[in-house]
Formats: structure tokens, C-alpha cells, sequence
């Protein structure tokens, strides 16, 4: 049995127990006060009528009791409460009796022979008093008996006075004293022991539900009910175990991610995406049935263990299933959803030995069927391995190069038009490859993110890149990038600052960058979040204009200090009828209305730098202008700057001077 259970009773008995041995003493102390009361009651009244009976020695030897002793006796017994009264000789011969017993009784009997007891103890000279319980009518229910001998001037016993004391009332008394005395210590004892002891089982149950709680955060997922990762994980080591001593029974698992789950928590709300997982886990649960262990690995991302998976096609029909149970329809705010989930298999042993593994094998297998389109359902495959080694490998990378300092910061120039003059750099993020190259951004930051190393990342740029800045001209800025997932995940407003402390330098030179994309998560907070960035002195950009969903809905909602257009259109500026031409033209005067910079992005060519001279872009970036260079080249291209801006005047004269000539 359960501790929950016994624990209380063991607590219940012992205070019962301690309350029935405190009331059974006071039951046989009152018991004893009453049986003590009564014996003295009888003595002293039978002792105060053997006193005031003037003619008892001649009722003892056989006179009639006079008038005023009848009268005597019957006031006794009503003041007193004497129901019988009788006076012996000295022989025990009954020779007075009253009139109180019932009709046709008879009470005639020696004192040797009605109390054998009482005639030893009136032969030794003394009282004799007893104390019984009757049976009404003929006796009261708890009365006392008592015979006090009389002595003549010879000293020799010469009567017996024998009277009947009712006790009941007074035997009441003492039972009502004893009922509140036994309920006082009863309340006294739970006072004493009941609240002490309520209160520590009361702590006693929450130290248990809390750790209940703790064991279960620690192997159940809060949201769905699922078994987390952590114990998947260990159940599936488990399962591997048990199929390997059943010789091989061969065993799969299914990672499944609900498509779409971005967008659904985007237009109705983290309530609906909640619930949603909800819906997904108790559909999933059902198709696995007994046996199979089912969990949320984060996100909505859920997989379940599949037993018995004999071979390839089984696995996949059992796959089918969690397609076909999870597209039945949703309805949200009176919206009907159909929803539809990708679906990752791995099977042991042909996709991994170990929990860990295959894990990872259906995780790939995912994720390779997701970048395929939606609904997909994939099974891992060997070429799908080498896949997985790079992944494992590129985060390797990125964990010893954050660890070891071995990134690095490369800045590509931004000049101002008209005039080609050195504004600033914008900062880049490097992760050498080990053979003398880079691994690109494109692949890095996304596996940043997904390592949940991003802020980490992010901030080592943000300080670096502010630490060089520091030691450039005070006319030149430097932009640094910011990831939808840092703001996901601390204060970047905090981490900015304290960038902007360690390197003093002037905030008015800092340019954040930051997609649309991230203004699509949750756009209060990240408003909220940019009002405290623009605080620090720090300029906004908005980057990669004109590619997402809803920029100019944004543009006037926060004051951003420059947008950039999105390199894109300049690489499609060149195709045939196509629209690029107009869209920079229309962005840039947007950009200038709203009273913001605008640069461009992607200028490759001396035609796409006239291009946005002609459309009046403040800035323009560009392999036209310079690639990314190293910290070391950086003070080169100022200074090669710095040269043309001092040779210009000059050669102006001298051209002033040859049309002059």
C-alpha cells in the first residue's frame, strides 16, 4: 500500500489513541471522585439519622418509633433523598423498616443474612458502606447502601441504622462533568497534537506533490502531458534493450512535425498553437496504442516508438495512420483548420544501435521530407547519413569556435552617393572551415540557431564589432546584424548596451540590422524591444526591404533610421522587361518621404551604381565597391578613402587650371 495511505492512518490512530488513554484516565478518575462522593454522602447521612433518632435504643429493642421520629425520617428522606431506612438490634434483627419499598415486597430478613458483610464489619465495631447500581423501579440506578452501628454507655453495639442513599442525580452530574472534561481534553489533544500533526502532513503532502511536480517537469512534457526527450530517450533505450534479448524484434520511430505550426501560432494566437499540440499529442497517442511510448521532443515537434515494425512497409502503413489521423479537421474561432503533419522513420538496428541515433536518424529523415514539401513522409536512408555527419560536424564546429575564440569579424564597405565616400562597414560573421576557406553564413547561422548558440554567437559579434569600430574615424559607422532568434531568447537591448559600455563607442555609429521576418513573430514585444534599442542611441535598419510580407506596414509604425533594399533586385536588374528599375525607384522615394536613408544592396556594376545615383540612394554596398575584408585590411580601404577625399580638390584645380591655359 501506498505511503499517501498509511502515513495518515498511522497520524489518525495515534492521536485517537493518545485521546481514548487521556479520556480513560479521566473516565476513572471521575468514576473514583463519584464512587468516593457517594460513599461519604451515605455515612454522614445515615450517621446524622442514627445521631437524631432520640428513642433509636428502644425502636432496637422493640418499641414502636414514635410520631416525631416518623416525622424526622420522612423529612430525612425527602431532603436527603433516602428511599429506605431500617433499624436493627444488636443481633442484627430488623425491628424499623420504612414504608418505601414496592407493594409486595418484603424486607424482613436478619442483617447476617441480607448483608453478610456488613454484619462482620458491624460486629468489629465499624460502618460498613457500599455503592450499587440498581435496576429501577425496585432499586435506583446507581444509589449507596450504609450500616452504622450505635453504641450504648457500655461500649457494646446496642443498633444498627442501615439507609439507602439515591445517588442517581448526583451520578448524572458527575457524567455531564465527565462528558465536557472528556470533550475539553479531547479538543485540548487535537489542539495540542491535531494541529501540529495537520500541519506537518499538510507539509508532508505538499513536499510530496512538489516533488511529484519535480518528477514530473523532469520526464513529462507540461503543455501535452507527453513523455519529454529526456525520457523518450530512455524508454527507447529500454525498448532496444528488451528487442535485443527477444532476439531482434525490430523497432521504429516516427518524428512528427505539424505543418504549418508557425503560421497557425501567427494568426490565431499562442492559445490556438497550444491547443493544437494538445490535439496532435491525444491523436498521436491514440494510433500508437498501448505499449508504444509517445513524446513531444520540443516544439511541435512529437514522435512515438513503434514495436513490431517487421520491416519497411510496416513502418510506413504505421506512418500512413499518423497522417491520416492527424489531417482530420480542426476548427479555431469558428475557422476549420486541416492540418497536416511530416513524418520521419528510422528503424533499428539498419539506422542506428542506439537511442541517440536513431533519434537523430528520424530527425534528419524529417527534415529532409519537410524541405521537400508539406505532408511528406520519409524514411532515413544512407545518403541521407553523410547529411547527418555534416550537421553533427558543423556543430562541433561551432561549439569549439565559440568555446576557442575562433570566429572571425570580416566588414564590407558602405560608400555614400553621390561622391563615393567611405561611410561605414557593415560586420560579418566568419567560421573558418580548417582547409583555408570559410563555411558560409548561410549554413552556420541557421545551425546557430537551431543550438540554441545564437546569443552566444550574436553577442561575440555585437562586442567585436563595436570593440574595432572604437578605433576607426568617428565619421564611420559600423552595422551589425541581428537574428529573429536572439530577440526569441534574451534581451538584446542588455546585450547591446553592454557592447556599448565595454567599447565606448559613440552609440549614433552602432546600426542594427533586422529583417521584416522578425517584426512577424510577435511585433509588440519586438516594437517594444526596438524602442529600447533606438533608447541606447543606437540607429535601426530595417534589412532585405521589399522580399518579406508587410514592410510598409511597419515602416510607419516605427521610425527606422535607414532601410536597405534587398540585393535581389539588383541581380534581377539586368533580365529582360523586368521591374527591378521601378521598384528601387519607388522604394527609394518611399524611403525618402518617411525621411529615411536608403541604401542598396548587390551593386556589382558601374551600371547599377548609376542606377542608384539616379534614384537618389544615400548609400550603395556592393562587390562594385568591395568585398568583405579582414580587421587587418580594414585600416587600408580607410585609408585609400581618405586619400581619394583629399586628392579630389586637387585635381579639380588642376583642371581648373588646364581649361584656363
Amino acid at each position: 500500500m501506498s505511503s499517501n495511505y498509511w502515513r495518515p492512518a498511522i497520524l489518525v490512530l495515534a492521536v485517537a489513541a493518545f485521546i481514548g488513554g487521556a479520556v480513560g484516565v479521566e473516565r476513572y478518575t471521575i468514576d473514583r471522585l463519584l464512587h468516593d462522593d457517594a460513599v461519604s454522602t451515605a455515612h454522614s447521612w445515615t450517621a446524622f439519622i442514627a445521631r437524631n433518632i432520640p428513642d433509636l435504643t428502644e425502636i432496637a429493642v422493640g418499641d414502636p418509633a414514635t410520631k416525631s421520629t416518623l416525622e424526622f425520617v420522612a423529612n430525612v428522606k425527602a431532603v436527603g433523598r433516602v428511599f429506605l431506612f431500617k433499624i436493627y438490634d444488636a443481633s442484627g434483627e430488623p425491628r424499623f423498616i420504612s414504608n418505601e419499598l414496592p407493594e409486595g415486597a418484603t424486607d424482613d430478613e436478619d442483617l447476617a443474612d441480607h448483608n453478610p458483610e456488613a454484619q462482620e464489619a458491624i460486629e468489629a465495631g465499624q460502618p460498613a458502606i457500599e455503592v450499587k447500581r440498581g435496576t429501577p423501579p425496585s432499586r435506583p440506578e446507581y444509589y449507596s447502601e450504609a450500616y452504622i452501628p450505635t453504641f450504648g454507655k457500655d461500649g457494646k453495639v446496642n443498633a444498627v441504622v442501615e439507609a439507602y442513599i439515591d445517588q442517581t442525580e448526583k451520578q448524572a452530574g458527575f457524567e455531564r462533568a465527565s462528558l465536557i472534561s472528556a470533550t475539553a481534553i479531547g479538543l485540548l489533544v487535537l489542539l495540542a497534537f491535531g494541529i501540529p500533526a495537520g500541519a506537518w502532513y499538510w507539509r508532508k503532502r505538499e513536499q510530496e506533490r512538489a516533488e511529484a511536480r519535480i518528477h514530473f517537469l523532469a520526464n513529462y512534457d507540461a503543455l501535452s502531458g507527453l513523455a519529454n526527450r529526456a525520457r523518450f530517450t530512455d524508454g527507447l533505450t529500454r525498448a532496444l534493450a528488451e528487442a535485443t534479448v527477444a532476439g531482434g524484434l525490430p523497432i521504429a520511430v516516427h518524428c512528427v512535425d505539424i505543418d504549418r505550426f508557425k503560421d497557425i501560432n501567427d494568426t490565431f494566437g499562442l492559445t490556438a498553437g497550444d491547443m493544437i499540440l494538445k490535439i496532435a499529442a491525444d491523436r498521436l497517442t491514440s494510433v500508437a496504442g498501448s505499449g508504444n511510448i509517445v513524446a513531444r521532443l520540443g516544439g511541435d515537434e512529437l514522435a512515438v516508438i513503434q514495436r513490431g515494425a517487421h520491416d519497411a512497409g510496416a513502418a510506413d502503413t504505421f506512418a500512413r495512420e499518423i497522417a491520416r489521423t492527424m489531417a482530420a479537421p480542426v476548427r479555431l474561432n469558428g475557422q476549420e483548420i486541416a492540418l497536416s503533419v511530416g513524418v520521419g522513420i528510422a528503424m533499428a538496428p539498419d539506422h542506428g544501435n542506439d537511442a541517440e541515433r536513431l533519434i537523430k536518424s528520424a530527425e534528419l529523415a524529417l527534415a529532409k521530407g519537410k524541405s521537400e514539401g508539406r505532408g511528406r513522409i520519409r524514411i532515413f536512408s544512407r545518403d541521407l547519413d553523410s547529411e547527418l555527419v555534416k550537421r553533427l560536424r558543423l556543430e562541433r564546429a561551432i561549439d569549439t569556435a565559440l568555446a576557442n575564440n575562433g570566429f572571425l569579424l570580416h566588414f564590407q564597405p558602405l560608400y555614400s552617393e553621390p561622391g563615393e565616400v567611405l561611410t561605414g562597414f557593415e560586420a560579418l560573421a566568419r567560421l573558418p572551415n580548417g582547409s583555408g576557406g570559410f563555411i558560409p553564413p548561410i549554413e552556420f547561422i541557421p545551425a546557430a540557431e537551431r543550438m540554441g548558440a545564437i546569443g552566444r554567437l550574436g553577442a561575440w559579434v555585437m562586442t567585436e564589432a563595436c570593440r574595432t569600430a572604437a578605433h576607426w574615424p568617428d565619421a564611420l559607422t559600423v552595422s551589425v546584424n541581428l537574428s529573429a532568434a536572439q530577440f526569441a531568447k534574451e534581451s538584446v537591448a542588455d546585450m547591446v548596451g553592454a557592447a556599448l559600455a565595454t567599447s565606448h563607442l559613440e552609440p549614433s555609429r552602432l546600426l542594427l540590422e533586422i529583417t521584416e521576418s522578425l517584426l512577424l513573430t510577435d511585433s509588440e514585444a519586438i516594437m517594444a524591444e526596438l524602442g529600447r534599442l533606438k533608447a541606447l542611441g543606437a540607429k535601426i535598419v530595417m534589412d532585405d526591404f521589399g522580399t518579406g510580407y508587410s514592410s510598409l506596414s511597419y515602416l510607419w509604425r516605427f521610425p527606422f533610421d535607414k532601410i536597405k533594399i534587398d540585393g535581389s533586385f539588383m541581380r534581377g536588374f539586368d533580365a529582360k522587361d523586368s521591374p527591378a528599375e521601378k521598384i528601387v525607384r519607388t522604394i527609394a522615394t518611399l524611403g525618402h518621404t518617411l525621411n529615411m536613408r536608403v541604401c542598396i544592396e548587390g551593386v556589382e556594376s558601374e551600371r547599377h551604381a548609376g542606377y542608384a545615383r539616379l534614384v537618389g540612394c544615400d548609400e550603395v554596398q556592393g562587390y562594385h565597391f568591395g568585398r568583405p575584408a579582414a580587421a587587418v585590411d580594414v585600416a587600408a580601404i580607410i585609408l585609400a578613402d581618405f586619400r581619394k577625399r583629399t586628392a579630389a580638390p586637387a585635381d579639380d584645380r588642376a583642371k581648373a587650371n588646364t581649361r584656363t591655359g
